[in-house]
């Protein structure tokens, strides 16, 4: 993580002794600190914290690019050594000197020409900072400024410590609680935080900010080859790049393994680039012993069984598993507001992964590599591809689509028309002709807003319905992409470990977004991109099975003993006067008091509630209190 404290003025808010011991707040010492003069009259205070566990060293100067800027870089640069050759330096050049050295050769484009995750600060001779943000799903980067002072960070703890008051936005609060966008990608959760935009350059100075969204998505070049085959070779290859990127810095690598196609497609790779004699650590949830779920079409609950299987030809694969035994919804919930700064109702999902994060920190390794972005990029499945066949009149893809649609009850002849003509139509009708085929029971509100009007909805409720297109697809997962990744500096200073995406690589992203739907779903096979990559590297049963894997599918047996806890949490929302006019407590202690003997079916709006909403404002509840310094009662 990185930083930097600005000073106009003889006097100001910016305390950077406290902005240091902030930042390694959980390292228990300082970031590195040092202090310099830009213009001959700012101030200057850099911070860095290279490593979640790093002390920081006495005597510690920021890294200078040749022509000698100081350079901060909180993440990495990938494909370093064309771009070393590039630039004249050696390969093994600090990333921030690579970083430095590409601004001072190519300016502003220097971004468009560097492939990593990260964000960067560059001090300026006039006594500007250049910020940016790689783009699609660049690190954080946060600040606040006034005519006399600024501090940037890696994540809001270190502005606040510095003399920032902490106050909770209250639309961002809304948005939060529903899980939606905010208006504005520069706005935090913060009043006067402002973040970098994803895929962004921003010079700050005393009078203001200016700010370059330079990266679209939405305006990527379409990917067209001669043959299949060469889509799945260029996938193939752009995997293997990023695989090699990944494993560049890692002493002892580790991957978090689920049942499905994305992560299995990752570690093969993984197991065929690591050096003879090295073995990898796999650690894989599982839900709780003994746990049975209810019958639901399309998915499958435990990924154990797929996981032992991959394995078994693999022998240099270590294989761990864990059930979360004790783990709740909220788990170390204050400990990940104070290390990233930040919540959303969407937080609830992410405790299944803290045991295999404190196993693999416990078993010495360093990296934990993931395939997250496996579902956005070769392993998607297309969801505008209903609409599309449709508009197009390729009929037969459509109905062989519909036709083998797992797990869906329907008639194919009604799944088209709720996949691939409600789309299509004005949104006002559709939401008409919805409301006559769903009324009766299953039709109430499927969150716990005391008024529906207070959901900001908009582009961003658009899950309600498949994307029109590729292009409504993309511009519904810009926004998202660059929201949240303070939750990568959470992980890594709670379990000292750092994290990585192995599908997060731009060149694969890019390339994948471009790509024709029908790479993606052929003759009714979904995922038809990443079936034809994991040929050969993983069983037929898994390369084949269309289930998917639903997480945090034992959430029964988890919150059921907690019905007393949870009641009290939500009689705590009545006291609390940043969310009592938001929620609808009286409805949500009649779901506690009218608990079910046995889990709701699977997708019913009485198990989103149970399930998803009420956990998810509990949780937002937690986080008011973390904010106005409250203590629950």
């Amino acid at each position: 993580m990185i930083g930097a404290a600005l000073g106009w003025d003889s006097a100001s808010w910016a305390d950077s002794a406290r902005v240091a011991a902030s930042l390694g707040l959980f390292a228990g010492a300082a970031a590195n600190h040092e202090n310099l003069m830009l213009d001959g009259s700012v101030r200057a205070d850099l911070f860095d914290l290279p490593a979640p566990r790093h002390r920081g060293l006495r005597g510690w100067r920021a890294v200078r690019s040749p022509g000698g800027l100081p350079v901060l870089l909180a993440g990495w640069i990938d494909d370093r050594e064309s771009l070393a050759a590039d630039l004249g330096l050696a390969a093994d050049s600090p990333p921030e000197r690579l970083y430095g050295a590409a601004y001072e050769q190519w300016g502003d484009r220097a971004d468009s020409r560097i492939h990593g995750t990260y964000a960067s600060l560059i001090c300026l001779p006039d006594g500007r900072v250049r910020m940016a943000r790689s783009p699609i799903g660049g690190l954080p980067l946060f600040y606040a400024a006034t005519r006399d002072a600024a501090v940037i960070c890696s994540i809001p703890r270190p502005i606040v410590a510095a003399g920032w008051p902490q106050r909770l936005r209250e639309a961002a609060l809304v948005r939060a609680v529903t899980n939606r966008i905010d208006d504005s990608d520069e706005l935090s959760l913060y009043d006067g935080i402002r973040r970098v935009p994803d895929g962004a350059i921003a010079y700050l100075a005393r009078d203001g900010v200016a700010i370059d969204r330079w990266h679209d998505i939405c305006a990527l070049p379409e990917v067209r080859f001669a043959s299949d085959d060469d889509y799945v070779e260029a996938a193939n290859d752009l995997l293997a790049r990023a695989t090699r990127n990944a494993l560049g810095p890692a002493r002892k690598p580790a991957i978090a393994l689920s049942g499905g196609l994305d992560s299995g497609i990752a570690c093969d790779e993984l197991l065929r680039q690591l050096p003879a004699g090295h073995r990898l650590p796999a650690y894989t949830f599982r839900p709780l012993s003994g746990w049975q779920g209810p019958p639901a079409p399309g998915v499958f609950y435990d990924d154990g069984p797929w996981v032992e299987a991959f394995a078994r030809s693999r022998p240099q694969l270590d294989c761990r598993f864990t059930d979360n035994a004790g783990v709740q919804f909220d788990n170390r919930a204050r400990d990940f507001f104070l290390a990233s700064g930040t919540a959303c109702s969407a937080m609830i999902l992410a405790p299944i992964y803290h045991g295999i994060h404190e196993a693999a920190a416990r078993d010495g390794c360093d990296w934990m590599f993931s395939a997250a972005d496996g579902n956005l990029t070769f392993s998607q499945g297309a969801p505008w591809a209903y609409p599309e066949f449709l508009r197009t009149g390729r009929w037969r893809q459509l109905w062989q689509l519909a036709a083998q649609r797992s797990g869906d009850p329907r008639p194919v002849s009604r799944r088209i028309v709720a996949l691939a003509l409600m789309p299509l139509l004005p949104d006002g009708l559709a939401d008409r002709l919805r409301g006559l085929v769903r009324r009766g029971a299953d039709d109430g509100p499927a969150d716990l807003l005391r008024d529906p009007a207070l959901d900001p909805g908009g582009l961003h409720n658009a899950t309600a319905r498949p994307p029109r297109s590729r292009q409504e697809w993309l511009a519904y997962l810009k926004p998202w992409l660059g929201l949240g990744a303070e939750s990568v500096h959470g992980y890594e200073q709670i379990f000292g470990i750092r994290v990585r995406d192995v599908t997060h690589y731009r060149p694969l992203m890019e390339f994948c977004f471009g790509l024709p739907t029908d790479q993606f779903v052929r003759d009714g096979t979904p995922r038809w991109l990443a079936r034809r990559m994991a040929r050969g590297r993983m069983p037929e049963a898994q390369r084949l099975n269309r289930l998917y894997g639903r997480q945090n599918a034992d959430w029964y047996p988890r919150l059921t003993p907690r019905r007393a806890d949870l009641r009290r949490g939500v009689e705590r929302i009545a006291a609390q006067p940043e969310l009592a006019a938001l929620i609808d407590v009286d409805r949500a202690l009649a779901l506690i008091d009218d608990w079910p003997a046995s889990p709701p079916p699977p997708g019913s709006r009485d198990e989103h509630l149970l399930r998803y909403a009420l956990p998810s404002t509990l949780l937002m509840s937690q986080y008011v209190d973390y904010m106005t310094g409250r203590n629950a009662a």
